[in-house]
């Protein structure tokens, strides 16, 4: 039976029909309908993470970051720019919610409603070594189940180009100092603006 009472409590038996293991748990409940509850959950858990999801714990995601990071430094099938880019990336969902979520508990609404410093494309950033983090945990079995679809934000693009000449109209109508210094590095190197107010 998939509910059986002991002690006064009610435990649950769950079945794998691919490979007939089955597994046994308290649902921790007195009452048949929540214990009803507790094992519906635990089937669905089972149906899209797999049979073991049920008995070994997944870890946050924060706790999952030290053997992506050890990962990172001993592969050898990435180059030094994505290495680069997944320790950056990182270091942004640190100071996010999703640090303290557990793999298996991230869902793609967590994704969007997530805030992260700077724009899309720095999200972006982020969210790509979400996917890969996730990715890496399914293969560490670390995480059961389907690998969640982390989406991504929309990104627009440029709409216009700033010409020389056009630069040279506007520098000339700002007053000397760092503003118009500013304008004039940006135009000139490409920098970003974070890149250029941090100069010296």
């Amino acid at each position: 039976m998939p509910l059986y009472r002991r002690n006064g409590f009610y435990y649950f038996s769950i079945t794998d029909p691919d490979t007939g293991k089955r597994i046994r748990g308290s649902t921790k409940q007195k009452v048949k309908y929540l214990a009803q509850q507790v094992l519906d959950e635990k089937r669905l858990l089972a149906k899209t993470q797999g049979l073991a999801s049920l008995t070994r714990r997944c870890p946050t995601l924060a706790a999952f970051s030290v053997d992506f990071l050890k990962w990172i430094d001993d592969t050898h099938s990435i180059n030094a720019n994505t290495k680069k880019f997944y320790k950056h990336g990182w270091h942004v969902l640190s100071t996010t919610k999703l640090a303290e979520m557990k793999l298996n508990a991230i869902k793609g609404t967590d994704c969007d409603t997530t805030t992260f410093p700077g724009g899309p494309y720095h999200a972006n950033h982020a969210l790509r070594t979400l996917r890969r983090m996730l990715s890496l945990a399914r293969q560490m079995k670390r995480l059961y189940g389907e690998v969640l679809k982390v989406p991504m934000r929309e990104v627009v693009g440029r709409t216009a180009a700033l010409t020389i000449s056009d630069a040279e109209r506007i520098a000339a109508k700002m007053k000397k100092g760092d503003c118009k210094d500013a304008f004039l590095l940006i135009r000139g190197t490409g920098m970003r603006p974070a890149e250029a107010f941090t100069s010296r």
